[in-house]
């Protein structure tokens, strides 16, 4: 079971969030916070192996709850769900070495993906996200795609559906073979391609546009 806590000004959104995790068995949201005291000592009570944070609010919360949410629950991993798109913001929350950024223009099915990915102990950025940052950015993934062996046919189709977000058991079914293939093709692409992730994987994607 992964416990939550969810930091968020907004009662609306805090409220639908914990409507979506409610029906995901190994999801339990233990506490909500609206601004950082209330987040300072809901972290240190319940030390949650998840917070969901929006770190943006002028008078609730900073960039610093992030520095605080470590010092009183270092265990925690973070999920910035944000409305703010702003690069250096970004890079500067990142740096900060959260798990995970999204925005709230998310769906449901991204918003799980991402809770599931940093659970498995990986980083999770949704497209916007992605996006924002390669714009004018030479990244070192972009540059594999000159210098690494040539991906098969079916090495290509994977990698374009897990650019597009689909988990390897959907690509199975898509492909009508065994999860276990899928996964073999996954391990061949990541050492081809010198990727440690499926989040790099993800990133080596959209930047190449296999899509």
């Amino acid at each position: 079971m992964i416990t939550a806590v969810i930091a968020d000004t907004q009662p609306l959104y805090r409220d639908g969030l914990k409507l979506l995790l409610r029906n995901r068995r190994k999801v339990k949201v233990v506490s909500e916070a609206e601004n950082s005291d209330e987040l300072c000592r809901t972290v240190a009570q319940h030390q949650p192996q998840l917070v969901m944070l929006d770190y943006d609010i002028p008078g609730h919360f900073s960039i610093n709850d992030i520095g605080n949410i470590r010092k009183n629950s270092p265990e925690s991993s973070i999920i910035i769900v944000s409305s703010d798109v702003c690069k250096t913001n970004i890079n500067r929350v990142l740096e900060s070495g959260v798990e995970s950024y999204i925005t709230k223009e998310c769906n449901k099915e991204q918003v799980l993906r991402a809770i599931e990915t940093v659970a498995r102990g990986e980083k999770f950025f949704c497209h916007k996200v992605l996006e924002v940052l390669l714009e004018k950015r030479v990244n070192p993934i972009a540059t594999l795609a000159s210098r690494v062996p040539e991906l098969t046919e079916r090495e290509m189709e994977v990698t374009k559906h897990i650019g597009a977000g689909k988990k390897p058991y959907e690509i199975a079914e898509e492909f009508s073979i065994s999860i276990h293939t899928v996964r073999t093709h996954l391990k061949n692409i990541m050492k081809k391609l010198n990727l440690k992730s499926t989040s790099d994987l993800v990133l080596y994607a959209v930047n190449n546009r296999i899509m």
